[in-house]
C-alpha cells in the first residue's frame, strides 16, 4: 500500500510505546491519528510535539469511536494501550477493563463502523486464557477478541519492555532486564539463541518500528519476541 493511502490510528499514543509509534508515523509522514485519554490536560502538549498529527480525544466507547472510524478510516489501528496494578488501585481501571476491555471496544467500533483495518495489537510475553495471572490472562483474552474479530491483525508478544527514558519511572523493571539479558547471553553462547532471543528485553523505539515494519506489511499472525 503506498504511503499516501495510509492512516494510522494509535490507541494509548502517550504511552511509552504509543509515543514511539506516534513519532514513527510523523517522522515517516504517514498520515496518523493519536489518541489521548478524553479527559487529558495535557492536550496542548502533545498538539506542540505532534504539529503535523492529529491529536484525538473521543470518547471510551463503541458508539463514539465508531463516528472517529466512520469519519478518519484508517487503514491501521495500532493498539498498545495497558494499565499497572498502582494504576488500578488509583481508580484507573484493571486488567480486564483497560487490556482486554478497552481492546474488544475498538474491535466492536470498527466492526460496527464497516472499517477494515488492519489491528496490531501489543500484547505480552505469556498471554494466555488458561494463566492464573490476572494480567497475562487479559491479555490473552484481548488476543482472542483480535484473532477472532475479522480483521486482518499482528499480534505481538515482546519480551520485557524496559528503557530508560520511561515516564514512569520502574527501576525494579530496569535493573530486572539487565540482569535477565546477561542470563541471556550466557544462554545464546550455550547455544540455545531462540530461547534468548524471545525472552530478551528491548525498548520502545526498537518495538514501535517493529510493529510499524509489521502493520504496515503484508503479514498477518502472531509474533513472538524473536520475530520482533
Amino acid at each position: 500500500m503506498d504511503k499516501n493511502n495510509q492512516k494510522i490510528f494509535v490507541f494509548g499514543a502517550t504511552g511509552y510505546v504509543g509515543q514511539a509509534l506516534v513519532d514513527l508515523g510523523q517522522t515517516q509522514q504517514i498520515k496518523t491519528l493519536a489518541h489521548l485519554r478524553p479527559d487529558s490536560r495535557q492536550t496542548d502538549k502533545w498538539k506542540q510535539k505532534w504539529a503535523s498529527v492529529i491529536v484525538d480525544r473521543t470518547s471510551w466507547n463503541v458508539q463514539e469511536l465508531t463516528k472517529t472510524f466512520e469519519k478518519e478510516k484508517p487503514t491501521h489501528v495500532f493498539c498498545t494501550v495497558g494499565t499497572t496494578r498502582e494504576r488500578a488501585r488509583q481508580g484507573d481501571g484493571d486488567y480486564f477493563k483497560v487490556d482486554y476491555g478497552y481492546t474488544q471496544m475498538l474491535v466492536n467500533a470498527l466492526n460496527a463502523a464497516g472499517v477494515k483495518a488492519k489491528f496490531i495489537y501489543l500484547s505480552s510475553l505469556g498471554a494466555s486464557l488458561k494463566s492464573l495471572n490476572p494480567y497475562l490472562k487479559a491479555r490473552g483474552l484481548a488476543e482472542q477478541a483480535v484473532s477472532q474479530s475479522g480483521l486482518p491483525f499482528i499480534i505481538a508478544r515482546p519480551g520485557l519492555i524496559t528503557g530508560p527514558n520511561r515516564d514512569e519511572k520502574r527501576l525494579a523493571e530496569q535493573i530486572a532486564g539487565k540482569v535477565m539479558d546477561g542470563i541471556l547471553m550466557a544462554v545464546q553462547k550455550l547455544g540455545f539463541e531462540k530461547t534468548a532471543k524471545r525472552y530478551r528485553s528491548t525498548n520502545n523505539t526498537k518495538l514501535a518500528a517493529s510493529l510499524m515494519h509489521l502493520g504496515l506489511g503484508s503479514k498477518t499472525g502472531l509474533f513472538m519476541a524473536e520475530d520482533l
